[in-house]
């Protein structure tokens, strides 16, 4: 069996020699691996988490119509979006809302409003990381608003 090199110690560091031949071949594949898992080839890596970017209004739509989004607001909630544009919304401990809900085609943003209330609208960005969604509103004076969902096929307040 093949033994490695040291890398501390006697014979490890740039002033130790070593002979030329295979093992140098293996030798120096070993050390560019080592930097490479370290980071220190300076060569671009992939990143171990993916860059958030927003979806677009045909991605939400695709996302959302017909499915249900669980989140944590306050506690465990629900929010089944119907094709119709009819959405529902269900947190822990409290009374189930109705609202409708739309894409703003062109604005990357989906919108809801609850009751009868027309100019109500509050419009969201969806971002994703590749792993997970957000809903996402910048600082309007009140602060950030970054909240993680998931999302689930169906409707499964009617299963509850």
């Amino acid at each position: 069996m093949h033994q490695l090199p040291p890398i501390f110690g006697p014979g490890a560091g740039p002033g130790a020699r070593r002979k030329a031949g295979p093992g140098r071949a293996r030798t120096s594949a070993w050390l560019l691996f080592l930097a490479a898992l370290f980071g220190l080839t300076g060569l671009p890596a992939e990143r171990a988490v993916a860059e958030e970017r927003m979806l677009s209004s045909p991605e939400i739509q695709v996302l959302l119509s017909g499915n249900t989004a669980r989140s944590r607001l306050n506690g465990p909630t629900l929010q089944f979006f119907d094709p119709s544009g009819v959405t529902l919304y269900q947190g822990q401990g409290a009374e189930g809302l109705v609202g409708k809900w739309r894409i703003e085609p062109g604005s990357h943003n989906y919108c809801i409003r609850w009751g009868g209330d027309e100019d109500g609208w509050s419009c969201y960005h969806v971002l994703s990381d590749g792993r997970h969604y957000y809903w996402y509103a910048p600082d309007r004076g009140k602060g950030e608003y970054r909240v993680p969902f998931v999302i689930m096929k169906g409707n499964e307040m009617a299963r509850n």
